[in-house]
């Protein structure tokens, strides 16, 4: 029917070329001044002795499982809902809240399957009198050998966010490469839990991720993030509530520090554009079929008041690259539910999908291309089509980022049917590439050079390695002669920055090692070499484009204008809309970076939402 990334869990010092999270990676921007009115985490007071439970609470649990040499990181969240559903993560393969199947809970007895990039891996434990333990063997069956027995222990977990001491801060890692924006929550639990804490790295797409935490004597938190290299955090709280101290991974080292968030970002509260019920909209958990994959997609339809025998007109959101769940949530930011509430309180069904492999999605997301998500866009199309309510003729696609490339491709496939049924009706692209992904890199590259203030010759000399390094990839030269250009880029990075000194032989290979394998994974294979102007050339339909000004991860001026381009060259009614002010996420910001993403209290700026919601609506009357 249609054409047919592997994110693996790369260390944080290797990340020198792009971002996992959306093609391209970002400049950094200045930290935030210092707050002290933020208190820093206080140990709560002890809990009373546990009670044993008649079955455990509903909850999560953390720990790490012994698989030879090596440590992974787990958790198992069990809810109650119309039975005992369970969504597991394994940090280290990339696999986040993916919804587990044979769940089966008795008493405190409970078994479940977690699929890890194709190795199912089955639990089977008993949650401990006080709920606080949960302890077994995890049974791995991976293909072509005999299944191996793991004992695991794991410990109750909560989510720092809900804590009200929760400390949120943000800063930037400093690496030869530039710097990698971060968001940490920590938070003191009462025992037995204790000090819990999360990290959101936008580049490398990881929102929510857990951490290990472990309180020194003198004071300080010790947080690991586990990765293919586990990176360690050892941070002292300053008299102006900032996380001051050391990060190390591989043998790099470098002083960092983390100043404190406010406000609604201080306690993890929802954002003001965040929807809060009551909804004057129905609201349905959804499963879409893939009708050429043996997945399902999990997502959610909403629905506004209309008659029993009306025809309304429908949008799918299409969320950009990275382990996108259905609200494109970054950074606390629910993206599309913001979209899809103002949406569907316009008149429109909106239907909004977790990426296959993520949520309560099945499918192996690490080894998906764009053209796989798009084949996914492309089946929630057709469960659209097969809606009593839904006019088949008024449907239209919004993508964001990599998933306007998709929005662009589903439009071409369905539209180059013989004849078309009910092809797509309308596309809004936002923040969309207008290029090939390594010509977006080399620009966003020099980007981040200009905003350190690096002179002009040492920017030329580091794109011509980096312009080596990608060339090479797109030759498919061997994996041996991409190292070496790897290797030389970051080590010429190392010296540009002065930090040649903290960067051992062992982490300057380990990190070429890492962005070799970035970069011959499947989605950036493709996202290198593909051109989106290919698709949106064939696109006859009405089109939407919109982009902000301040946006750092494509190109206002020269992506939108290709974009432009692209669609009057296949002779669609095109709309360019450049917002002032506005970044990748269009939300008002100040430089863009993707930095400032935790600190803004706008989602998406409403003016832009309204623009969006005018323009469909001129385009789908009857």
């Amino acid at each position: 029917m249609k054409p047919a990334r592997t994110f693996g869990a790369l260390g944080l010092v290797g990340v020198l070329l792009g971002s996992a999270a959306e093609g391209v990676s970002a400049p950094p921007a200045p930290v935030p001044a210092p707050t002290p009115s933020q208190a820093a985490p206080t140990a709560a007071p002890a809990a009373p002795p546990a009670v044993a439970p008649a079955t455990f609470e509903p909850g999560c649990f953390l720990g790490e499982v012994a698989q030879g040499p090596n440590k992974l990181l787990v958790r198992l969240c069990l809810e109650q809902s119309a039975g005992w559903i369970a969504t597991g993560s394994l940090i280290q393969a990339g696999v986040i809240n993916q919804h587990c199947t044979d769940v089966s809970v008795s008493g405190n007895q409970v078994a479940c399957t977690l699929d890890a990039r194709g190795t199912p891996g089955t639990f089977e434990g008993e949650v401990s009198a006080d709920g606080v333990s949960f302890r077994g063997v995890l049974t791995l069956k991976a293909k072509g050998q005999p299944p191996s027995r793991l004992p695991f222990e794991l410990h109750r977990w909560i989510d720092p966010t809900s804590s009200a001491n929760c400390l949120r801060v943000t800063g930037e890692i400093k690496t030869p490469g530039g710097g990698i924006p971060i968001v940490i929550a920590l938070a003191e639990v009462p025992p037995p839990i204790g000090p819990v804490a999360t990290i959101d790295i936008l580049q490398q797409g990881v929102s929510a991720w857990p951490m290990l935490v472990k309180k020194l004597a003198t004071g300080a938190y010790q947080l690991t993030l586990a990765a293919g290299s586990p990176a360690t955090f050892t941070l002292a709280v300053a008299p102006d509530a900032a996380l001051v101290g050391m990060f190390e991974q591989s043998g790099f080292k470098t002083e960092i520090r983390l100043t404190a968030l406010t406000g609604a970002e201080a306690t993890g509260a929802a954002r003001p554009q965040d929807p809060q019920p009551p909804f004057p909209y129905e609201i349905t958990e959804v499963r879409v079929s893939h009708p050429a994959a043996p997945i399902q997609l999990a997502g959610t339809f909403t629905m506004p008041p209309h008659a029993v025998d009306e025809k309304l007109p429908a949008v799918v959101l299409i969320a950009g690259s990275g382990p996108q769940n259905r609200d494109e949530a970054i950074m606390g930011h629910r993206t599309f539910a913001v979209l899809a509430d103002a949406i569907t309180r316009a008149g429109f069904a909106v239907i909004r999908l977790d990426k296959r492999g993520i949520g309560a999605s099945s499918g192996e997301f690490s080894t998906a291309t764009t053209f796989d998500f798009a084949t996914d866009a492309d089946a929630a199309t057709e469960w659209l089509k097969s809606q009593s309510n839904i006019d088949p003729d008024r449907i239209g696609l919004i993508g964001h980022s990599e998933g306007a490339t998709c929005a662009a491709i589903v439009a071409r496939w369905q539209w180059e049917e013989t004849p078309p049924i009910h092809p797509v009706a309308f596309l809004v692209l936002l923040g969309a590439p207008g290029r090939p992904g390594h010509e977006i890199m080399r620009w966003q590259n020099d980007r981040i050079m200009q905003a350190e203030n690096i002179p002009a010759a040492a920017r030329e000399s580091i794109d011509k390695l980096q312009g080596a390094l990608l060339d090479a990839a797109i030759a498919k030269e061997a994996p041996e002669a991409l190292q070496a250009k790897a290797l030389e880029l970051i080590k010429a990075q190392a010296v540009l920055s002065g930090s040649e000194e903290l960067v051992a032989q062992s982490a300057a290979d380990e990190a070429s090692q890492a962005v070799v394998a970035q970069i011959l994974s499947n989605w950036m294979s493709l996202f290198l070499t593909y051109d989106p102007r290919t698709a949106m050339s064939a696109v006859p339909c009405p089109v939407l484009a919109i982009a902000g000004t301040l946006d750092t991860q494509v190109d206002a001026q020269v992506d939108l204008s290709n974009v432009e381009a692209a669609l009057k060259h296949g002779g669609s009614s095109t709309t360019i809309v450049r917002r002032e002010g506005l970044n990748h996420l269009l939300q008002p910001a100040k430089t863009g970076s993707p930095s400032e993403y935790a600190t803004i209290e706008t989602t998406f700026d409403p003016a832009t939402i309204e623009i969006i919601i005018d323009w469909i609506k001129a385009r789908v009357k009857k």
